[in-house]
């Protein structure tokens, strides 16, 4: 029987060069995932003002609306959190912001 293979995923923080098969998402937004709560810590710094306009969007919204928004973001995001380290060392680097507006 075949091993099921598990994606490799890269932390949301800039300085973290770990690759993981799983992350957790910490805070508010859900835009962010990482691999620990220190690299969580260590990008609050850089993560806080996108943090902080998706919370407020996110806040003018239905229940519905917000439901729709999440799915949205997480769909936009995932082509580039997925990427494998092949794919990350031959593409153009993306940063978030022009991932999240």
């Amino acid at each position: 029987m075949a091993k099921e293979s598990i994606p490799l995923v890269f932390c949301d923080n800039p300085a973290c060069i770990t690759w993981k098969g799983g992350l957790q998402e910490f805070g508010r937004c859900n835009l962010s995932e990482y691999c620990s709560k220190e690299c969580q810590k260590q990008a609050w710094p850089s993560h806080r003002t996108v943090c902080r306009k998706s919370q407020a969007y996110r806040n003018m919204l239905s229940d519905e609306e917000r439901k729709l928004w999440n799915d949205l973001q997480r769909w936009a995001l995932r082509p580039a959190r997925h990427r494998t380290p092949c794919t990350t060392a031959c593409s153009p680097p993306l940063k978030r912001t022009e991932l999240i507006g």
